[in-house]
C-alpha cells in the first residue's frame, strides 16, 4: 500500500504540530568528551593541549587536579529527551606529571513529552553550557 509512508509521515508529524516544538532530532555534545589522549606520566602542557582549560582547578599540598565537564543530549521531536553527563578528572603532582586520568559519570536524565518554549538545546540547559571556569579565573598577557 502506497498510503503507509503518508500515514507514518503525517502521525509523525502530528506530535510535532501538537507541541509547538520545532526540533525533529538534536543531538548535542559540549565540554571536553573524555581522556582518550592522555595517559599516566603525560605533562600538563599535553593535558592543556588536548582537553584544552580545565572547568575546574584543585590544589592540595602535593597535588593537582583538573575537571572537565562533559555532556551529551538528544532531542526527538520535542516529546522524548535524554542527557547524560561525564566529566574527566586529570590528578598530576607538583611538577605536572599525570598520575591519574578517569571518568567520573555525574548523572543522567530523560524527559517525555517537553514543554514548547525550552531552550533550543533541550534536554541541556543554556546555562549548563556555559562551562566557565567554577574556582579560578583565566589571566593572559600579550606578550
Amino acid at each position: 500500500m502506497k498510503t503507509r509512508p503518508f500515514l507514518f509521515a503525517l502521525l509523525a508529524a502530528l506530535p510535532l504540530a501538537l507541541t509547538g516544538c520545532g526540533v525533529i532530532y538534536s543531538k548535542q555534545y559540549y565540554g571536553s568528551p573524555g581522556a582518550r589522549s592522555i595517559s599516566a606520566e603525560s605533562k600538563k602542557s599535553d593535558v592543556l593541549a588536548n582537553l584544552g582549560v580545565p572547568n575546574s582547578i584543585y590544589e592540595g599540598e602535593n597535588l593537582e587536579a583538573f575537571v572537565y565537564k562533559y555532556a551529551e543530549g538528544q532531542n526527538i521531536l520535542g516529546l522524548y529527551a535524554t542527557i547524560e553527563r561525564e566529566d574527566t578528572v586529570v590528578i598530576m603532582d607538583k611538577k605536572g606529571v599525570v598520575l591519574w586520568v578517569g571518568r567520573v559519570p555525574v548523572g543522567t536524565g530523560m524527559t517525555i513529552l517537553a514543554v514548547p518554549g525550552l531552550d533550543a538545546t533541550h534536554p541541556v540547559r543554556t546555562e549548563t553550557l556555559l562551562f566557565d571556569p567554577e574556582n579560578y579565573s583565566i589571566e593572559t598577557s600579550g606578550e
